[in-house]
């Protein structure tokens, strides 16, 4: 890729294409910030000034094409082309590839001009493409060949080793606190197994108000999702302190400011408000989902080495590159675990099992209770009734002596 054309391109005064390719290696600034490189992002913000570009547009000139570094992919055991399954799509963790995403990324789609993504993913991006798959164990969902590259050809590390970070969360989500990573490093086979968990809510619970049942349900014209919730609050505190969302934000308004590298100091400094968060944080309001389903991941890695006792067209393919990766994922059972939230104790059955309580320690009843309150204003009354005629008797004898 061509960062610059040096004839073209503008340059800040007693800076060269040396100073660029070495401030470049700061670029993780924009995804981890920590302000600890000031004068190198500093610099490096000023060329991008100077010839007017924008983060965004640096990350896709720098970050690798899905078709480049993803070499085979393999849908249910049977080679598939790889653009069929894959996109680009903007990340916390900066240009990702996904697979069975509901968002689509790109400058044709997403103008910063408009509100570019919201919650109500369903209903705005349904044409988008859904893959299910009913294998499970060795029959793995999905199968991807990576090659590496050498040293030379990398500039910048948001993690410090060599392999692929893989991020798993639920279709709907922007990857938020509960998507799953783990690192498939080069030249290694990583099997990672997917143990399901849904949770469903009874119709009695359905039925109560919000406050009640402390979780959102969705609606047929609006997903929720707490992750979702979770990064629009994350998002709405960096807009508070740093007058700016990053580039990768899941909400773009037409007023934003697309945070750059200026906005690190402000970003380092403020970042405890922001990735402290938890979903009870009374500054996002955010609730737990009713019905949601998450996934546990298990992997296990070797030495990729099946090349040498595997015919498949997958692994022979391998033998091409150098120190390539293998990545398996699929789904360890057949079944999923289900987790069914009911209402255990409702009005009706507070109060029957309250008149239990009531009738086992104290060995009384309701009908008691009310025998009680009976015999006691019958009581009153026959006592007002005996001592009637005396006051009256009383009465006329003072009378008499009068």
């Amino acid at each position: 890729m061509i960062i610059y054309d040096p004839g073209n391109s503008r340059w800040p005064k007693d800076y060269t294409p040396e100073n660029l390719i070495k401030d470049l290696v700061f670029l993780r600034e924009a995804l981890i910030p920590t302000n600890r490189y000031p004068n190198q992002t500093q610099r490096l913000q000023e060329f991008l000034n100077a010839n007017n570009f924008s983060l965004l547009k640096l990350f896709k000139i720098v970050s690798l094409p899905c078709e480049d570094f993803i070499v085979l992919c393999r849908f249910e055991m049977e080679i598939t082309p790889c653009e069929e399954l894959l996109t680009s799509t903007l990340t916390p963790y900066g240009l990702c590839c996904s697979y069975n995403y509901a968002r689509y990324d790109g400058e044709e789609r997403y103008p910063y001009n408009l509100l570019i993504f919201t919650t109500q993913m369903l209903t705005q991006y349904k044409n988008l493409p859904e893959f299910r798959s009913p294998d499970f164990g060795m029959d793995f969902t999905l199968s991807i060949l990576v090659k590496s590259y050498p040293k030379e050809d990398r500039l910048s590390f948001t993690m410090f080793g060599e392999g692929s970070n893989i991020i798993i969360h639920e279709r709907n989500t922007y990857p938020g606190p509960s998507a799953q990573e783990f690192v498939a490093g080069f030249k290694e086979e990583v099997i990672a197994a997917l143990k399901g968990t849904q949770l469903i809510v009874s119709q009695e619970v359905q039925d109560l108000p919000v406050e009640e049942r402390d979780c959102c349900m969705s609606k047929p014209d609006f997903l929720h999702h707490a992750d979702n919730c979770y990064v629009k609050c994350r998002e709405k505190i960096i807009r508070k302190y740093c007058d700016c969302v990053p580039f990768y934000a899941s909400i773009i308004y037409s007023n934003d400011t697309i945070c750059n590298l200026t906005h690190v100091p402000c970003l380092a400094e403020h970042k405890s408000k922001y990735e402290d968060l938890n979903f009870r944080d009374k500054q996002c309001g955010c609730k737990p989902d009713c019905e949601d389903t998450t996934f546990k991941v298990s992997t296990s890695s070797l030495d990729f080495i099946a090349a040498q006792y595997n015919p498949a067209e997958f692994y022979q393919t391998s033998l091409k590159y150098k120190d390539p990766t293998a990545i398996h994922i699929g789904y360890a059972n057949l079944t999923f675990m289900l987790l069914t939230k009911e209402l255990v104790l409702s009005w009706i059955n507070l109060v029957s099992s309250l008149g239990g309580v009531f009738s086992l320690f104290l060995g009384c009843s309701f009908v008691s209770i009310f025998e009680f309150v009976y015999y006691l204003g019958y009581l009153i009354w026959k006592l007002t009734r005996r001592n009637k005629p005396k006051a009256q008797a009383l009465h006329l004898e003072i009378q008499l002596l009068q």
